[in-house]
């Protein structure tokens, strides 16, 4: 839920007053809500820079900064470590004294002692900053999964890093410039970006398990964790049992740490075992019942099935359809990224609800990627495309400006992307040509939609003052799972059967038994029409940032036209509309045209 930015030179000064403030204004770019606690530090070389919502759980001010053996050393951070008591009884059987069981103290310590290879000794969400004073370098590192974000670039030899890429925009010299792979994730109508892909120009994003180092060499990203094929030595039963017990483990790990925490209920699979699994937790440590909260459309049959079992203190909010819309138009901004999926927004107004009572919600999302939701579909005869086939794009060839379309080779570029991150796969040898194609397909889960999905979580969460938290993202499962044959995965052809077999003493069996959750209905009549008056007002805006990208004639004809989905496209023609006026909303935030 924090904010965190900063910058580092070792040819200029960086102990100024100017440098100081250069760095202050970086952190009032960061999305926080307030009241803020503000927190700076400052050396010859290098500025940290922190922001949190006051008033939450007690926890040391940052940048943490510490001397030892003559050198001095600090630290800004986000996220959750889940293994703090175990990294704590390292450090003090190592002689490193510590003054607190405070979570930043303890990284603090465990990157003076262990330098770079302290993530690997990391279990949890995180993304921090760590200037090593005794080397002279900077360290900039990612949890595995991707669960917190953390964005670099250089200005004129400086080097600027943020947990949002709006912060790196308030640095003086800096603006935001869409790049050519921008323009074409935008084109084509795609709501989850590629790993890799940067929207604006000299923009990066530091993968996901990776440790950047920077010195008065360069810069150099380093990675310190990847997934590995192997033989899965288990049976069913056991596999089903170890799925459980590692599941199980991470919930209650999350449930250490802060004081109020919570649950969604979304009716899926996944979040109602962790659901279960936490107010079991409780019920077992004496604590009072969890506190759930669901939107009514979702699920309500699940939901209150499980909120009914384990004794919860559940509250289902009635989300307004025009509430929604404002939501589903804010969310692009937020997200720094257009997306379409109306369960976004539908968080987004589930978070706003809930940030008043309670600071940390667990969520299940994740477990669809992780054991066995099926992102690839088979062809005939139980064949397989060569490459998922997307079918937004005949969609956005209608809609947009036919000669920056085909100019900005948005299909060529995509195909060549997917295929690329396919080659990267870690295969197994022997394995059948079934289990290959659908390995395949866990590589994309885990690479493309996971991080994204994640990335939702952290900036919806952070902008609304709560820290989601995705237990089932644990590195532990996810490297069993990654190995788990897909025949097991999906038992009897069912997605997520393990989970359902795994679960069977715990949660409802109709729960357990629920094929497909239910959404919230895109093509509702109301929606549509409040989404379709937005467009209608962004046509009759000649200013409008879309404008010179979209074909007119298109865009009206989508705003005339019956039924659920424009022709050619099995996209609800509400999504299609939402994409259009959150791309707009987007462009204007961050002064982007084309």
């Amino acid at each position: 839920m924090s904010g965190i930015c900063g910058s580092c030179d070792f040819f200029r000064d960086g102990g100024t007053l100017a440098r100081r403030e250069e760095a202050h204004q970086m952190g009032e770019g960061l999305t926080c809500p307030q009241p803020v606690e503000r927190g700076l530090w400052q050396s010859r070389h290098c500025v940290l820079v922190h922001r949190r919502p006051a008033g939450l759980a007690p926890q040391a001010r940052q940048p943490m900064v510490r001397g030892w053996e003559g050198a001095e050393y600090a630290l800004v951070w986000d996220g959750a470590l889940t293994n703090g008591p175990e990294l704590r009884r390292e450090l003090a059987e190592a002689g490193f004294p510590l003054d607190s069981h405070d979570d930043t103290e303890t990284l603090l310590a465990a990157c003076i002692l262990w330098g770079v290879e302290t993530p690997r000794r990391l279990r949890g969400s995180f993304a921090y900053a760590f200037w090593d004073g005794g080397s002279r370098r900077l360290l900039c590192c990612r949890d595995r999964l991707g669960g917190r974000s953390l964005f670099w670039t250089w200005v004129d030899g400086t080097f600027l890093f943020a947990s949002q890429q709006r912060a790196l925009f308030c640095f003086p010299g800096l603006a935001p410039r869409l790049s050519q792979d921008g323009l074409r994730q935008l084109l084509s109508l795609a709501p989850v970006p590629p790993p890799g892909i940067e929207m604006f120009e000299g923009i990066h994003l530091l993968p996901p398990a990776s440790l950047l180092i920077f010195s008065p060499d360069g810069v150099s990203v380093h990675p310190y964790w990847a997934l590995e094929s192997r033989p899965h030595p288990d049976d069913y039963p056991t596999t089903a049992a170890r799925v459980r017990q590692l599941a199980d483990e991470a919930v209650r790990r999350e449930l250490a740490g802060p004081p109020a925490l919570g649950s969604f209920l979304s009716g899926s699979l996944s979040s109602s075992f962790v659901t279960a699994a936490a107010a079991l937790a409780y019920t077992e440590d004496g604590r009072p019942p969890l506190d759930t909260w669901s939107l009514q459309r979702n699920g309500e049959s699940s939901v209150r099935q499980v909120a009914d079992a384990f004794h919860t203190r559940h509250r289902a909010l009635e989300c307004p359809l025009p509430s929604l819309v404002n939501c589903m138009e804010e969310e692009g901004e937020i997200l720094e990224f257009p997306a379409m999926a109306l369960s976004d927004a539908g968080l987004f107004f589930l978070c706003l609800q809930v940030s008043g009572t309670c600071h940390t919600v667990l969520t299940g999302t994740g477990g669809g990627c992780i054991l066995g939701g099926s992102l690839w579909p088979e062809g005939e005869g139980g064949t397989f495309l060569p490459l998922p086939r997307s079918t937004a794009l005949p969609l956005g060839r209608q809609i947009f400006d036919p000669g920056l379309w085909h100019s900005s080779g948005v299909e060529e570029h995509g195909r060549d992307h997917l295929s690329r991150l396919l080659d990267r796969c870690p295969t197994l040898d022997g394995e059948s040509p079934r289990e290959t194609q659908r390995r395949r397909e866990s590589w994309l889960a885990f690479n493309w939609l996971l991080p994204a999905l994640l990335a939702r979580n952290e900036r919806l969460g952070r902008a609304s003052g709560l820290d989601l938290r995705s237990p089932l993202c644990d590195h532990l499962l996810v490297e069993y799972a990654w190995n788990i044959p897909w025949s097991m995965k999906t038992a009897n052809g069912r997605p997520l059967q393990l989970l359902r077999d795994g679960t069977e003493d715990l949660l409802p069996q109709a729960v357990r038994d629920q094929a497909v959750l239910p959404r919230i209905l895109a093509a509702e009549s109301l929606y549509g029409q409040l989404v379709r008056a937005r467009l209608a007002r962004l046509l009759d805006d000649t200013n409008a940032p879309i404008r010179p990208l979209a074909e007119e004639r298109a865009l009206r004809r989508l705003l005339m036209e019956d039924g659920v989905a424009p022709v050619g496209s099995s996209i609800p023609k509400a999504h299609v509309m939402a994409y259009l006026v959150q791309l707009n909303r987007w462009m204007e935030a961050f002064h982007l045209s084309v």
